[in-house]
C-alpha cells in the first residue's frame, strides 16, 4: 500500500512539474512600440506593394514618432538602388498602416528599361542572385538611374554613404560594452533564448530552420554585441541561417536583434535575405 501511495505521489508531483518546465522554456518576447509600429507597417508594406520581408535586404529602414502618437516608417532603395526603388512611407496608428511609394503613378513596364522599379523587378533580380549569386548588371543599370536622376546614395548596405572611405581601421567600435555588461539586468542566456523565440515569431520560421539557425556569438564574446544608447545598456544578438543548398533557399541570411538589458525588451528585429553582396 505504502509503494503504490509513493508512486501515486511520485506521478502527482511530475504532472505539477511539467507546466512549470514548460513555461520556463516557453519564451514571449515583448517588443518595443517602435519596433511594433515597423511589423505592423511591413505587413500592410507587403500587402499593398508586393515588396516582402526578402526583398527588403535592398532598402534601408527608419522609424520615427509622427504627429498625434502615430510613427512614421520608411524604405528607401539602398545604394545605387535609392532613384530606382524609391522610398516607401508607412504611417501607423491605431494598429493599422497607410502606405505610400514616391514613385506612385509613375509608368513602369515591369523591365529593367523602366526608370522606377517595383516588386517585378525585385522578383526578377532575386530570382536570378538566388542561382547566379551575381546582380552586377542589375546594379549597373540601377546606377545608370540615379545617375541620370543626378542623386547620391544615402546608404550603402545601410550605413551613410561616404565618397571617399576614411582612412585607418575599418572595424565597427562599440561604446560602452563594459558598462552595459555591468547594468545588465537580463543574462546572456535569456537574451539568446528571447533572440531566437522573436526570430521564430516575427519571420514564422520552422522547427528545421530554427534548428539551422546559428549564433553568431563570436562577437558577444568580444563584447560586440553589448553597447550603451541613450544611458540605456543593450545587447545586440547576430544568427545565420544557411539551409545547405548551393541555390538560396527562402529565409537564408544573417538575422539581428536588438535587446535592452534593463528590461528585456525587443527593440529590432532584422533580417537581411542572402540576396544582396554575393557577387
Amino acid at each position: 500500500m505504502r509503494r503504490i501511495t509513493a508512486l501515486i505521489l511520485s506521478l502527482l508531483l511530475l504532472t505539477l512539474a511539467l507546466p512549470l518546465a514548460a513555461s520556463a522554456e516557453a519564451v514571449t518576447p515583448v517588443y518595443a512600440e517602435a519596433f511594433q509600429a515597423v511589423r505592423i507597417a511591413a505587413k500592410a508594406l507587403e500587402a499593398s506593394y508586393g515588396i516582402t520581408p526578402e526583398m527588403l535586404v535592398y532598402f534601408c529602414r527608419t522609424v520615427a514618432p509622427a504627429e498625434n502618437g502615430a510613427w512614421r516608417v520608411t524604405w528607401t532603395g539602398d545604394d545605387v538602388f535609392i532613384t530606382a526603388l524609391g522610398v516607401y512611407t508607412a504611417t501607423v496608428s491605431g494598429g493599422q498602416a497607410k502606405v505610400t511609394w514616391s514613385h506612385d503613378g509613375k509608368p513602369n513596364d515591369g523591365t529593367y528599361g523602366s526608370s522606377v522599379w517595383d516588386s517585378r523587378q525585385l522578383t526578377a533580380m532575386m530570382e536570378k542572385v538566388g542561382t547566379a549569386h551575381d546582380y552586377s548588371d542589375e546594379w549597373l543599370r540601377a546606377r545608370e538611374i540615379m545617375d541620370a536622376a543626378g542623386e547620391k546614395p544615402l546608404t550603402v548596405m545601410g550605413l551613410p554613404y561616404e565618397e571617399e572611405a576614411p582612412e585607418g581601421d575599418d572595424t565597427e567600435t562599440v561604446s560602452g560594452a563594459d558598462e552595459a555588461q555591468a547594468l545588465a539586468k537580463v543574462s546572456l542566456e535569456d537574451a539568446e533564448a528571447t533572440a531566437r523565440a522573436a526570430i521564430r515569431e516575427v519571420y514564422g520560421l520552422n522547427e528545421d530552420q530554427m534548428t539551422l539557425i546559428e549564433w553568431q556569438d563570436d562577437e558577444v564574446m568580444n563584447n560586440g554585441g553589448y553597447r550603451m544608447e541613450d544611458g540605456v545598456p543593450k545587447l545586440g544578438l547576430h544568427y545565420w541561417l544557411w539551409q545547405g543548398s548551393d541555390e538560396y533557399t527562402p529565409m537564408d541570411g544573417g538575422y539581428h536583434v536588438l535587446i535592452r538589458l534593463d528590461t528585456g525588451v525587443v527593440e529590432d528585429v532584422h533580417f537581411e535575405s542572402n540576396l544582396a553582396g554575393n557577387g
